[in-house]
């Protein structure tokens, strides 16, 4: 038996995202391997392939892999190990979001926006559009759990 994410559990592991992520986005832009651009547009097509398949553990095993590959980008241990701690919660609660119909088609826009900013060096922007998609993620997540 899988016990519930609380609220308090849940908003905790955001408040660390929202600060962890935007600096991986940072290293992930000086540390990037050459075929980062291969690498993230691979990852974008099995995203959208996973959003067309509406198979929501696919999905969220996915939308791993694309913050795993900004973490490996970045080559800082550190934050990949915090997240990885982190990502068995985040796994569960965005498994009640998708089981209450709320599309993950949004969640991959912002992951295309991240990409883009990144490959075109806009550091900011990426930083800024990886913050928005954690509070954004924050905001709906919190609301259904808090209904649960």
């Amino acid at each position: 038996m899988v016990s519930q994410i609380s609220v308090d559990q849940f908003l905790s592991i955001f408040e660390l995202r929202s600060a962890l992520e935007p600096f991986a986005i940072r290293l992930a832009h000086q540390r990037k391997p050459v075929d980062a651009a291969k690498q993230a547009q691979d990852m974008l097509k099995r995203g959208w392939n996973a959003v067309a398949s509406k198979d929501v553990s696919l999905q969220i095993n996915l939308d791993y892999e694309f913050h795993e590959m900004i973490y490996g980008w970045a080559g800082n241990p550190a934050i990949r190990d915090t997240m990885r701690t982190n990502w068995n919660h985040i796994r569960r609660s965005m498994g009640v979001v998708l089981r209450r119909g709320v599309a993950s088609k949004t969640s991959w826009e912002e992951h295309d926006r991240i990409i883009a900013a990144l490959m075109r060096s806009d550091v900011e922007l990426a930083e800024d559009e990886m913050r928005q998609h954690i509070e954004r993620a924050q905001e709906k997540t919190a609301a259904l759990l808090s209904e649960c």
